[in-house]
């Protein structure tokens, strides 16, 4: 049977989201005992700690991020798609039409990443110009600055960066995330 590639990135992909929560729980909650790193494990341990969990302020980030990570699951059990492209938000130059697209060359700092417009527009920290939307997700933070989504969690706890967005959802400034990361 060959070995499916998509299968196995979304597999690792819901590995990693439960890690890091659980992860999360055990050192918020102060426990002593951290599970197996197995999926079923992970997910039980999540499901034992549930009621604390949903009332945690990022219990938002939490359904975002395992919302996205079986979606990329059921895509790749269908075999209809893979994981999410680059394109965050559209455009916010008035009048444009296109989506914003991150691009990043694999370094973690903020000359190594690309915001451009599909119809054209950039954006790069040297020119301050704002084509972008002030904000994005969690996920497209940690993403951008080439870290974990509970890094991300960390950088706020330790006030490096600022989390705006609702108690639901957590937004983060594309600008403030690109200054962490070239200090």
């Amino acid at each position: 049977m060959p070995l499916r590639e998509a299968a196995l990135a979304a597999r690792l992909q819901i590995h990693d989201v439960l890690t890091e929560w659980t992860d999360m729980v055990v050192d918020e909650r102060g426990l002593r005992h951290r599970p197996q790193r197995a999926v079923p494990v992970l997910a039980n341990f999540l499901d034992s700690h549930f009621d604390w969990l949903s009332t945690h302020f990022a219990v938002g980030d939490f359904a975002d991020e395992l919302h996205e990570a079986l979606s990329v699951g059921r895509c790749a059990a269908e075999s209809t798609a893979g994981p999410r492209s680059g394109a965050v938000r559209p455009c916010a130059t008035p009048g444009c039409s296109g989506h914003v697209v991150m691009r990043r060359s694999g370094q973690t700092d903020a000359s190594s990443v690309e915001l451009s417009c599909t119809a054209g527009h950039l954006w790069t920290p040297e020119t301050g110009t704002h084509v972008v939307p002030e904000t994005v997700p969690t996920r497209d933070a940690a993403w951008l600055a080439g870290v974990t989504e509970d890094t991300i969690r960390q950088w706020v706890r330790r006030g490096k960066l600022t989390r705006y967005g609702t108690s639901r959802r957590a937004e983060f400034d594309l600008t403030e995330v690109l200054r962490l990361i070239s200090q």
